[in-house]
């Protein structure tokens, strides 16, 4: 496991295209020179892992978001996501996140990917469209 850098476009765009979202190499350079400290990809053998730390104004502290995840097919089912969830939950605590959130669409070609999800604990919560999240750590408490 280990974050990923300039070197690994190709991979990483020949990743986003198993995920449904072809990417040219030239361009993935491009998306991660833009991110920043509150931004992470993670890489393992066959899979990546994208997320996002986002402060929330209303609740306090912030959220670690999900924006991608995927396996290639040759090594799904060999343990790499689980690996990644648990490695991007790792990440999403040391920025002090309390949940971890994905949303995923509603298409059949997910459902696996749902499943997944449901699986290593996240929980759905919304009929619109497919969101989970698992808790973290307690919510800090309200200010006195």
């Amino acid at each position: 496991m280990r974050e990923a850098g300039p070197d690994d476009a190709g991979a990483i765009a020949a990743l986003l295209g198993e995920l449904g979202y072809p990417a040219d190499p030239a361009a993935v350079t491009d998306r991660l020179a833009r991110m920043g400290s509150a931004d992470a990809v993670l890489l393992a053998d066959g899979g990546l892992v994208a997320l996002h730390r986002i402060p929330l104004l209303a609740e306090g502290g912030a959220v670690a978001r999900i924006t991608a995840l995927v396996v290639a097919p040759s090594r799904r089912r060999a343990g790499v996501g689980l690996a990644l969830l648990v490695a991007a939950e790792e990440v999403a605590r040391r920025w002090g996140c309390w949940r971890a959130e994905v949303s995923s669409g509603r298409r059949p070609e997910r459902d696996a990917a749902h499943a997944f999800y449901l699986a290593a604990g996240f929980e759905e919560t919304t009929a619109r469209s497919t969101r989970y999240w698992k808790e973290l750590s307690p919510p800090p408490s309200a200010p006195s």
